[in-house]
């Protein structure tokens, strides 16, 4: 859907993540999905979700700005190695917390894949690409299914 490019934001001297709509999707539902996506990720702060810093139109170019995740997707590091099973639990649940915080504020990711899943060189992991999410408002019964704690 999109294409995302490595910048370093000269104002403030760090290097970010541009995700740019390709110019293919700029009609219908594509520009929808990357808007909400946009809207999704803004609305959640949680360390095991990679934020957005800033939303907009160039010229009729929509694109988001991230912080850049020095790492690999967890896809990389599965061709690269075999995973202890210490370090797949210790995945497992830290996307598990990311997951539940983020189905708290009425937002479901549906496309969680290694890809997705983000891994810090501290080993810590990203959730990134909410694509695919899908927010529900106030009216919606989705956590009532949801244990809170």
């Amino acid at each position: 859907m999109g294409v995302v490019y490595l910048a370093r934001d000269p104002v403030l001297d760090r290097e970010v993540a541009i995700k740019m709509l390709t110019s293919g999707n700029l009609e219908g539902d594509q520009r929808e999905r990357f808007e909400r996506e946009a809207r999704a990720v803004a609305k959640l702060d949680h360390p095991g979700i990679v934020p957005i810093y800033d939303f907009a139109d160039f010229e009729g170019n929509l694109f988001f700005v991230m912080p850049y995740v020095e790492g690999k997707t967890l896809r990389a590091v599965q061709k690269e190695e075999t995973l202890k099973t210490y370090d797949i639990l210790d995945i497992g649940a830290q996307v598990a917390e990311a997951l539940h915080y983020s189905h708290q504020r009425g937002i479901v990711h549906r496309d969680i894949k290694p890809s997705n899943i983000l891994l810090t060189r501290q080993g810590k992991v990203k959730l990134a690409d909410l694509g695919l999410a899908k927010i529900f408002g106030a009216s919606d019964d989705l956590n009532s299914d949801i244990t809170r704690t």
